[in-house]
């Protein structure tokens, strides 16, 4: 991609798009732990329309399909909602990552804030939407990292917001960070992090 970065604005065109990572986790996949997974994910005009998540070492598989709903391990997936308290448990980006945002992420260095760094980005999707964490905080816009997990989630009834309040955009250009919760939530990290 770094070589060829053109290839993005072919996710703001009409033509159906493949979006493939991999070996999301790689770092993970290299030193044998099993926290890797395979993404695929197809965007029409930016948009995602399906997706697939398949982490054979776990072993967990989980997508979406536009009009068919969503599974993980093939049974229906619905969000799990966590019990509301004064305390959010948050996934965020890597450290190593967060070139030019560090101050914004230090901001959620809170007594009321558990955070946990990110081990594989579409894994913390399906976590995510088990109810696992709270919320995602993202300060990187691959689409190969987000577009399958991030289908995945909202599929379930999730959303996400960029710090304008706009949807996460596929095609980049978003106002970083970008919080992936259920509303409540976003407002409210939206507001630490503002």
């Amino acid at each position: 991609m770094s070589q060829h970065p053109d290839v993005l604005d072919l996710l703001t065109g009409d033509d159906p798009v493949w979006v493939i990572d991999p070996v999301d986790g790689t770092s993970n996949f290299v030193a044998g732990e099993p926290d890797y997974a395979c993404l695929v994910s197809l965007a029409v005009n930016g948009v995602t329309v399906a997706s697939w998540i398949y982490a054979p070492s776990l072993p967990l598989t989980a997508g979406a399909h536009n009009g068919h709903g969503a599974w993980i391990n093939g049974q229906p997936a619905h969000l799990v909602h966590r019990p509301e308290t004064d305390r959010l448990d948050i996934v965020t980006t890597h450290r190593n990552y967060t070139a030019g945002f560090q101050p914004t992420i230090d901001k959620l260095n809170a007594p009321a804030i558990t955070t946990t760094d990110c081990r594989a980005a579409g894994l913390t999707y399906v976590d995510l939407t088990r109810g696992r964490h709270d919320a995602l905080v993202y300060t990187w816009e691959n689409p190969w990292d987000h577009a399958a997990g991030l289908h995945l989630y909202t599929s379930c009834g999730g959303s996400n917001a960029t710090m304008d309040g706009q949807p996460f955009r596929l095609s980049g250009g978003n106002a970083l960070p970008f919080v992936v919760a259920t509303s409540p939530v976003i407002k409210r990290l939206h507001a630490i992090l503002a």
